[in-house]
C-alpha cells in the first residue's frame, strides 16, 4: 500500500502544554509536539464530524483512534518562526558532550528548504524565546483559600515569542508531516483532495489544560511532498511503501533523530546511538463502570527506554531504516 505525505504548518493560537516531567513544583513542557497528542486530537475531530470508518467498538472516539492508528502516521512537530518570507524551524540536537542545542533549518513559503548554512541556538536562548510558565495553587473548599505549600507552575510553549535582540514578539508555529495511506486518503479527503485537509486538521486542541482553551492549533499552510527529504535534511529520506518510515543514509555523520526512537535490538551491527534515554508514558481513555473516563490509565510508549529527539545515530554500511509506529515512534527494522 502506497502512502502520500503532506507537510502541515500550524499557528500556535493559545499556550500549549505537552507534559514532560516534574522538577520541584514545576510541570515541564516538551519543546516540540509529539505525534500521539496530535493523533488523539485528530481522532476527536473525526468523531465530532460524525464520520464512522469502522464499527464502533464500545465508543466512537476509541474506534476512530483505532482506525487512524492503522491508516495515518505523524511525525513530531517542531517550533518555527516566520522571518522575511521564510520559516526558521528549530530542532533539538545533543552534542557529543551531552549538551543540548537547537539546530535551525530555513524553508521558503513555497515549501522548499534553503541550502544555506545553519546556525544554532543554545538551550537557554530557545527557552527564553519560546517557553513560559504560569503559577497556580490548589484551593481548599468551602473556605476557598489556598492550601499551604500548594503553589505550582505549568510550563508551556508560548503562542508569541518574547522580544529578543531587538526583534519584536513574533507568532510561533509548529510544522511536521502527516503520512496517509490510500484508504485514509479516499475516506478523509475524498473528491475534495488536499482542500479537505483543513476540515480535519484546522483548529485542533492538543496537550493538557484544554478546558482553559490551551493547545489550540490553527492550520496555516500545507504542502504536498511526493518525495524528498524531511525538513530538508540531506541525511534523511521518507519510506512510502508498505511500511511507512524514514531512512538515515549511510556515512551521513552524526545524523539526529527527529522523534523518540526505540533502541536497536540484537543483530543491528554497524549502528550506534548516542543520546539521553527516558521512559515516556501517556494517559489513555477507557471505560470504567460502563462510562468513558478520560486519562484514567497510564501506559508506557514502546518496550523500553527511548532515545530522545535530537539524539545522534551513525550507520556504517547501508544506512538505518526506521518504521514510524502508530504512536509516532521510530523503530529500527
Amino acid at each position: 500500500m502506497k502512502w502520500v505525505v503532506y507537510q502541515l504548518l500550524f499557528r500556535v493560537a493559545s499556550p500549549v502544554h505537552v507534559g514532560w516531567r516534574r522538577v520541584g513544583n514545576c510541570w515541564q513542557c516538551r519543546p516540540y509536539l509529539p505525534a500521539y497528542p496530535l493523533l488523539c486530537a485528530l481522532a476527536a475531530r473525526v468523531t465530532e464530524s460524525g464520520r464512522r470508518f469502522q464499527a464502533d467498538k464500545g465508543n466512537p472516539y476509541l474506534s476512530s483512534l483505532s482506525w487512524l492508528k492503522e491508516h495515518i502516521r505523524l511525525t513530531y512537530f517542531f517550533p518555527a518562526l516566520q522571518e522575511n518570507a521564510q520559516l526558521t524551524v528549530f530542532f533539538p540536537f545533543y552534542r557529543e558532550d551531552g549538551g543540548l542545542e537547537y539546530a535551525k533549518r530555513r524553508q521558503g513559503l513555497d515549501g522548499k528548504f534553503s541550502l544555506s548554512e545553519n546556525d544554532t541556538y543554545s538551550a537557554e536562548e530557545f527557552d527564553y524565546l519560546f517557553m513560559d510558565a504560569q503559577s497556580r495553587t490548589a484551593l481548599s473548599y468551602p473556605e476557598r483559600t489556598a492550601l499551604t505549600g500548594a503553589l505550582y507552575h505549568f510550563e508551556f510553549l508560548r503562542p508569541f515569542t518574547r522580544r529578543h535582540e531587538g526583534l519584536a514578539s513574533r507568532p510561533v508555529y509548529l510544522t511536521g508531516y502527516v503520512l496517509i495511506d490510500e484508504e485514509a486518503r479516499d475516506k478523509l479527503l475524498g473528491d475534495a483532495g488536499e482542500k479537505d485537509l483543513s476540515f480535519f486538521f484546522d483548529h485542533l486542541q492538543v496537550g493538557g489544560e484544554r478546558q482553559l482553551g490551551w493547545g489550540l492549533l490553527c492550520l496555516e499552510k500545507r504542502w504536498s511532498c511526493p518525495d524528498g527529504e524531511p525538513f530538508g535534511f540531506g541525511f534523511l529520506g521518507f519510506l512510502l511503501s508498505d511500511i511507512p518510515g524514514v531512512k538515515i543514509k549511510a556515512s551521513s555523520g552524526r545524523a539526529m533523530l527527529l522523534a523518540h526512537a526505540l533502541p536497536p535490538g540484537g543483530g543491528m551491527a554497524g549502528i550506534s546511538f548516542k543520546g539521553p534515554l527516558e521512559i515516556m508514558v501517556k494517559r489513555e481513555s477507557d471505560f470504567e463502570k460502563g462510562r468513558l473516563s478520560s486519562g484514567c490509565r497510564l501506559s508506557a510508549y514502546g518496550r523500553s527506554s527511548l532515545f530522545l529527539p535530537g539524539s545522534c545515530v551513525q550507520a556504517e554500511k547501508s544506512g538505518v531504516y526506521f518504521k514510524i509506529t502508530d504512536e509516532g515512534l521510530w523503530e529500527c527494522f
